[in-house]
């Protein structure tokens, strides 16, 4: 008589089980990271304003470029930015898959972002404007 946790299919259940616990912190941990990119995401938008009120070729050229590296610099994940990136490593060569990209990267990061710019900024400038939330009228903080 054997051991019930000692049989292969016991042992490939457990293996199966502890893969999917992983592979769901992660994906959640991508979709959560690009969440708090979302709001910090006015660092490219920065550095195109202010490139736009530079009076000079060379202040307008550091004005644009360090927000924009400081967003890279810092890891952050975008999805418009990752559909470049990701797809142009992938033509010069990167042992990067269609499905590990899509499915490790672009649909948690596209969700964070979602998630990010809707539940984050959005709500931050819908509370900043109106004062409270919309299903609240008339308990305006004005």
């Amino acid at each position: 008589m054997t051991r019930p946790d000692g049989t292969r299919r016991a042992r490939f259940a457990r293996k199966i089980v502890a893969q999917a616990i992983l592979a769901s912190f992660i994906f959640g941990a991508v979709a959560i990271l690009a969440a708090m990119v979302s709001t910090q995401t006015n660092l490219p938008f920065m550095g195109a304003v202010m490139g736009m009120t530079s009076t000079t070729t060379g202040g307008s050229i550091v004005a644009i470029w360090l927000p924009i590296m400081l967003f890279f610099a810092l890891g952050w994940e975008h999805s418009v930015v990752n559909l470049f990136l990701i797809s142009t490593a992938m033509l010069l060569g990167a042992d990067i898959s269609w499905a590990d990209w899509w499915l490790w990267n672009q649909i948690p990061v596209t969700i964070g972002n979602f998630i990010g710019a809707a539940g984050m900024t959005a709500a931050g400038l819908w509370l900043a404007h109106h004062g409270t939330w919309p299903w609240q009228k008339g308990r305006s903080a004005h």
